[in-house]
């Protein structure tokens, strides 16, 4: 994510500078590009490209033509191409899992082993109170219980969290938890598009992709970076 946004400050007013600044930003983008391809990460590339694609189609007030349209097919296109390349090493069905297999077993991978864990979350948020969930502090705990009740050999072992962010205040705070986050990132999300502030949506768009597969907010260092970089650009509209 750090490399995602850092591409996007290089990118915020690229059209003003100098030629040869434009040539040194140019190849420090080329750099993190080769950066962020070779995380191999799904859903960084997701958030990289989607920010991408709302650069280039406010770059210019002009209208699409068979060119630029050509272009965007490709950034939207190349994320699912990338994922399908990943997907095409794993032994047995990407999809398909036992939930009892041990951490040995070589059918689990980044994808289902994940499926296992939303499972295995969704079990717990049906458990408890579905409006206002498990209460803080507790998540873990349910969790790991539940690990125990289904066998989740891996999950036991790890103590995995939920890696999803939907999912950890669906089980933490419930209903009403899930639809503030949402409402949250929803207002973001307007706010950028309606006042065309590529900065604002990257980092919506970024906490909103990577919140699928995994818990944001639950290290200092998500918390920190999503917090100072999005007041800093809200204050650009200190005086609204």
């Amino acid at each position: 994510m750090y490399l995602v946004f850092s591409s996007c400050i290089l990118l915020y007013n690229f059209k003003d500078q100098r030629k040869k600044i434009k040539i040194i930003r140019g190849l420090i983008l080329i750099l993190f590009a080769v950066g962020i391809y070779l995380l191999q990460s799904f859903a960084v590339l997701s958030v990289y490209f989607i920010v991408l694609l709302f650069f280039l189609t406010t770059l210019s007030r002009r209208k699409i033509n068979f060119k630029k349209l050509g272009v965007l097919l490709i950034i939207i296109l190349m994320p699912a191409t990338i994922f399908y390349q990943k997907a095409k090493v794993f032994d047995g069905e990407v999809f398909n899992y036992s939930i009892e297999e041990d951490v040995h077993s070589r059918n689990w991978n980044s994808l289902n082993i994940r499926l296992a864990k939303w499972e295995c979350a969704l079990e717990v948020f049906k458990e408890n109170n579905i409006l206002i969930g498990s209460g803080v502090g507790c998540t873990q705990d349910k969790l790991d219980e539940m690990y125990q009740k289904k066998n989740f050999t891996i999950g036991i072992n790890k103590r995995f969290n939920t890696h999803n962010q939907y999912l950890h205040y669906l089980v933490t705070l419930g209903i009403l938890g899930v639809l503030a986050y949402l409402i949250f990132l929803i207002a973001g999300l307007y706010k950028s598009l309606t006042t065309n502030d590529f900065l604002l949506f990257a980092i919506i768009a970024m906490i909103t992709i990577c919140s699928v597969t995994e818990n944001i907010f639950g290290l200092n260092k998500g918390i920190v970076f999503f917090t100072s970089i999005y007041y800093l650009i809200l204050l650009r509209y200190e005086k609204e």
